[in-house]
């Protein structure tokens, strides 16, 4: 039998169109919505500015309430420095230490009045002892320390640093005796090679002994008063428990500090002498 071929067609359908039915309620929907929107909208307007009233009448709430603390604060330091101060050093017998309290709260409150630059009343104690020289050492330290957290102290001098340290000395609102205190707390910055002996050499290639090396760079102060042995930080005659603490702080830098009796045998032991340390420490 011949075979029948089947022709297999292609039927293409054509999609029926969707006929769009309109609403005649839409455009008053959309309307509707939009209104809506713009109520919300309006509500979260008014929402946001009650929240930043609130956190304003907050603020100015805050501000006075930190007015008013700062304000008693300072009354009370105030009041702490000019009479409490006085009260705890004078009634601290010669021979004892102040309490460990007593001593870090004298030594927080002048070294902050320092480093914020706020001038205090100065007060005359009459008193000597370990009291006071202690806490002189300390607010130095104090002020050491915010000086080289807030400067940069690469590679600078020891006439740099004894600068740095009288005026922490100058600024120690205690007056001691009945005298101008003006003459009496005035430190002298001399340079120990003033008359540029030393330089000479140098320039002239001569060799130079230890102690020389140090007197070419170092600086002194002292005071321009004569002051009795015993008294105030002079009473340790810079010994070595009032220069370690400072140079701890100092030796980093490069610099140290010490007595310039303690360093060249000779001289006042109520001169403080700074030198580099890799010669100074040679030396002493």
């Amino acid at each position: 039998m011949p075979k029948q071929q089947q022709q297999v067609t292609t039927q293409v359908t054509t999609p029926v169109r969707r006929k769009v039915i309109k609403c005649p309620d839409a455009p008053k929907k959309k309307k509707r919505k939009m209104k809506e929107i713009k109520r919300k909208m309006e509500e979260i307007k008014r929402k946001m500015e009650e929240y930043q009233q609130r956190i304003a009448k907050n603020k100015a709430r805050m501000a006075v309430i930190k007015a008013k603390l700062e304000a008693a604060a300072e009354q009370e330091g105030d009041q702490w420095t000019t009479q409490g101060l006085k009260k705890i050093i004078s009634s601290t017998p010669d021979h004892m230490m102040l309490k460990a309290k007593d001593h870090d709260e004298i030594v927080k409150f002048i070294s902050r009045s320092i480093t914020t630059e706020k001038k205090l009343r100065k007060v005359k104690i009459n008193a000597q002892g370990y009291a006071i020289p202690y806490l002189v050492r300390d607010i130095i330290v104090q002020y050491l320390i915010h000086h080289c957290g807030t400067n940069d102290c690469r590679g600078k001098t020891p006439s740099y640093w004894m600068n740095i340290i009288a005026y922490a000395f100058t600024k120690i609102p205690i007056k001691f005796w009945d005298v101008d205190e003006e003459e009496v707390m005035k430190f002298r910055l001399v340079c120990d090679d003033e008359d540029g002996r030393l330089k000479t050499k140098v320039e002239n290639k001569e060799q130079l002994s230890k102690e020389e090396q140090v007197l070419l760079h170092s600086y002194s102060i002292f005071w321009n008063y004569s002051l009795p042995s015993g008294w105030g930080v002079f009473m340790l005659g810079y010994g070595i428990d009032f220069v370690s603490p400072i140079n701890d702080i100092l030796s980093p830098w490069g610099v140290l500090v010490y007595c310039s009796n303690a360093a060249f045998r000779y001289g006042s032991e109520y001169e403080l002498v700074c030198g580099y340390k890799n010669q100074l420490d040679r030396l002493v």
